[in-house]
């Protein structure tokens, strides 16, 4: 399994490389880097929001 994922980022590095693949992605980069941090975001507000939950709880129990 470990081979596997091995030649499968390879083969990711290797796409990646190509100049035309570069083309696209540095048009859509902006894209991609505003859907990552919506959702490093999302998930931030959610581990406080459980934290808090559960702080919360045992306050009041």
């Amino acid at each position: 399994m470990t081979s596997v994922v091995l030649i499968w980022d390879l083969l990711l590095i290797t796409l990646i490389a190509l100049p035309s693949v570069q083309r696209r992605l540095s048009a859509v980069v902006w894209r991609v880097e505003r859907t990552a941090g919506g959702i490093l975001m999302a998930f931030g507000c959610w581990i406080v929001w459980q934290f808090l939950h559960e702080f919360a709880v045992r306050l009041y129990a």
